[in-house]
Formats: C-alpha cells, structure tokens, sequence
C-alpha cells in the first residue's frame, strides 16, 4: 500500500500482479482482501485502486471487493525533440 502524503487515512493498492499460470484461481483477490484487512486495522478508511483499460479481470476483481468507478483519469503525452549534440561534439562549421 502507497500512503498519501496529504491524508494518513487514505491510501494506494500499488500493484497486484499474479502470474498468468497462476490467474483465475482467487489469487489476486486473496490478496487484496488481505490489504483492505490490513489497512482496516492500521487506521486507513480509504483506498483507491487503477486498473488498465482492458483489464477486465482485475476490474471484476475490485468491483466484487466494493470499488467503484469515481473518476476519469487522463493520460497526457508531449512529444521530445531529439537533444542537440554536445558542443565538443559539434563541428567548428556549425558554430
């Protein structure tokens, strides 16, 4: 579990991974039982969790422990252009 820096009362489900061999057998949801327990007695009253689009196991996962869809995250992206080469690398031409 990730703390928030803000609200010692609310916290993070960092990641839940469980093998694909492994998958479909209770796993990832034992696990996650554990944590809310876990937070439960050491004062956390609210845990936020992110599932990828398309990770519709995981979301049947956390909407089966009482999570629910409260909010829409953006991805944002810029683009970087290429860093110019070092000045000792240029050539004296270029200066």
């Amino acid at each position: 579990l990730l703390s928030w820096n803000d609200d010692a009362t609310r916290a993070e489900h960092g990641l839940t991974a469980v093998d694909r061999a492994w998958r479909r057998r209770g796993l990832a949801t034992a696990l996650k039982r554990r944590q809310l327990a876990w937070a439960a007695a050491n004062g956390i009253r609210e845990l936020v969790t992110w599932t990828q689009t398309g990770n519709e196991g995981m979301r049947t996962v956390n909407e089966r422990l009482g999570y629910a869809t409260r909010t829409i995250s953006l991805r944002m992206r810029r683009e970087l252009l290429p860093a110019p080469p070092p000045a000792a690398a240029r050539s004296p031409s270029s200066i």
